[in-house]
């Protein structure tokens, strides 16, 4: 039997799961449909089955949606169940029954489908049939034969699948195009023998001519300068064809972030071993302005604000990024019914961003900053610059160089914190000058640089501090990342997990390091299971009340996070974490005994403007940074934790 009437049958069954009555509200109907359950499947579980059902179980999560009973739909589905079962290669499958069964007074009735399996049908042979000989080009070596055959899924003495049959057709055809092959094509055809139940099938391969990226036209700008989105296909000209290659473009020119779309087409055919590509953008607003009130709940701190966010995407029709961000609220220290301290909290932060500037391919930010703030045992306030260029080389691999620069003067400080009773020494001086050059290097081995699914990202983020910059502290600090990301299931579930080291290294005529720029972990952001900057060596407060601490920040830190996230419906998604920490005062000491773990679940909405996020986590082994702490910490944020 040829292939075609299979995969007819196939288009139906998907034609119709398209086009499946879903019986939500019908008039006549008066029992709506409970369980759904299949017996005597070994082979395909019922969830394989049912979404090709017109009568399926009615749903209550993540919101309801009825199913209604028609007597009328049985035989329908009767015969669907016995088609899908052909679709898998078992030809003589047979639904024998197809019981009901009314509960709570006729409103509700459970389908019960008995089925027999029978034998499938297996595969004989599989043969691989090349009329245009082999591949012919540059890459010949990776497009030999046996290397595009082995993504075949069609394998002798398995059940024969039209679903194999179609992805084994589409990995193949893929593994060509990927090597270069933009035009090749791939074909089954399958001999069904009913008799014995076997099937042989055969494979026609015509790889087509081995292209390469011709020009690349680009259609749709209006104010946004030719020469700058050219700048970031350029390097794609002349290389090998592969669908791979057009998404990197696509990611290249939306990674801009002034077009709404960016969609790349190749020509239909090729011309002296060349394929022309067409770049069809479409130009977003270049001014938007996004005002909000939020408030943070952490188990040491709450504050309320207004924030702005101010973006020109192209000033001046020269692809100068302006971006004004401005957060004005009010904080109390721990709590808002009991606040043992409180005051403002502003922070003003305007940025420009320009590439192009020297090199064509560099990237320039300044950005000054102005921050009123409150911790535990001391306010500030802190005027703030930073310049930074960064390049990348390769599709893969960021340098950055940066300098910061910071004064940080603090008023209302506590006694506690006087470097002449405490154990702060040098790292406490009011006001203070801190001046550092920052190198992070960062290697990208992901599908796509922003919002990643698959992948590595490697960092290390280097501060010197002191020396020939100036300042008024001498030091190193280190700070080594990893972050991975495996999404098993598409846009339904994705494991992501981070991994942190730090060092903070003094040296020279000032060693040190501001005690509020150390390292501290608890929060939205790290171990979730803390308050803010919870996780800290810290110093103790006694008055003629009671204790408590303040934490002052350390030299050494390790950290881990891990988080499966499920997406339950549309942009929400469910997510169970997993976080690890500690922070040490002592340089290179590590102590895993103390280290802090703690678990939670959490919830993620994604939205058009970003990604709002609740999470509770919940300490699950004691520490000395536990004691006097709540056993768990509830966190409102924006974006991914990592």
């Amino acid at each position: 039997m040829r292939l075609a009437p299979l995969l007819a049958l196939l288009l139906v069954l998907g034609g119709c799961a398209g086009r499946r009555t879903t019986v939500k509200d019908v008039s006549g109907a008066k029992a709506r449909v409970g369980k759904v359950e299949v017996h005597g499947n070994e082979a395909l579980p019922d969830k394989t089955i049912e979404p090709y059902l017109n009568l399926q179980q009615t749903k209550w999560f993540p919101r309801p949606e009825r199913r209604w009973y028609l007597e009328g739909l049985v035989p329908i589905d009767r015969k669907r169940v016995e088609e899908v079962y052909a679709a898998y290669g078992f030809h003589e499958a047979r639904v024998l029954a197809f019981r009901t069964k009314f509960r709570r007074k006729g409103k509700v009735v459970d389908l019960h489908i008995d089925v027999e399996e029978n034998a499938p049908t297996l595969v004989r042979s599989v043969l691989f049939k090349w009329p245009d000989g082999r591949p012919r080009g540059p890459d010949d070596r990776l497009a030999r034969p046996f290397q595009v055959e082995r993504y075949c899924d069609v394998e002798p003495g398995k059940p024969f699948s039209i679903a194999d049959l179609e992805s084994s057709e589409a990995t193949m055809r893929s593994a060509l195009q990927q090597r270069g092959y933009a035009f090749a094509r791939v074909e089954a055809t399958a001999r069904v023998d009913r008799l014995d139940r076997t099937a042989h099938v055969d494979f026609e391969l015509r790889p087509g001519p081995f292209v390469r990226i011709g020009e690349i036209h680009i259609v749709g700008l209006a104010t946004v300068p030719e020469k700058s989105v050219r700048t970031e296909v350029e390097g794609f000209e002349n290389k090998p064809f592969s669908p791979r290659r057009i998404d990197d473009i696509e990611d290249s020119v939306y990674g801009l972030d002034v077009f709404s779309s960016v969609v790349v087409t190749p020509a239909e055919k090729p011309t002296n071993g060349r394929v022309d590509l067409t770049v069809t953008v479409t130009e977003a607003k270049p001014q938007s302005i996004k005002l909000g009130v939020g408030i943070g709940v952490d188990p040491n701190r709450w504050e309320q604000y207004a924030s702005m966010l101010y973006t020109h995407a192209n000033l001046g029709k020269k692809l100068v990024r302006l971006d004004l961000r401005l957060k004005a609220g009010y904080a109390e220290l721990p709590a808002i019914w009991r606040p043992d301290e409180h005051g403002p909290i502003v922070m003003f932060e305007p940025s420009i961003r320009k590439k192009g500037f020297l090199e064509k391919k560099l990237m320039w930010t300044l950005a000054p900053k102005f921050e009123l703030g409150i911790w535990p045992g001391y306010q500030f306030y802190s005027p703030k610059t930073r310049i930074a260029v960064s390049r990348f080389f390769t599709r893969f691999f960021e340098l950055e160089l940066s300098h910061d620069f910071h004064f940080v003067d603090f008023f209302n400080v506590d006694p506690a914190l006087d470097r002449s009773r405490s154990i702060l020494g040098l790292d406490f001086r009011d006001p203070y000058l801190l001046s550092y050059v920052g190198l992070r290097p960062t290697v990208y081995v992901t599908d796509r640089l922003l919002q990643p699914s698959h992948g590595v990202v490697l960092g290390v983020q280097y501060n010197l501090a002191g020396g020939i910059f100036g300042g008024q502290f001498d030091y190193n600090q280190l700070t080594p990342e990893l972050r991975a990301y495996y999404t098993p299931l598409k846009n339904r579930l994705q494991l992501a997990g981070r991994a942190q080291v730090g060092f903070i290294i003094p040296f020279g005529d000032e060693p040190g390091a501001p005690f509020d720029q150390q390292y501290y972990l608890g929060g939205a952001n790290s171990v979730r299971g803390y308050g803010t900057r919870m996780i800290s060596p810290r110093i103790e407060d006694c008055d003629a009340d009671d204790c408590r601490w303040i934490p002052i920040g350390g030299q050494t830190m390790v950290s881990g996070n891990f988080e499966v996230r499920a997406r339950v419906w549309k942009g929400l998604w469910l997510v169970a974490f997993t976080d690890m920490g500690d922070v040490r005062s002592e340089l290179f000491r590590f102590t895993p005994q103390q280290w802090s773990y703690t678990v939670g679940p959490g919830v993620r909405y994604h939205s058009k403007i970003g990604v709002f996020r609740l999470d509770a986590g919940f300490r699950v082994n004691e520490t000395e940074y536990g004691e006097d702490q709540p056993i768990g910490a509830v966190h409102f944020g924006l974006g991914e934790a990592f």
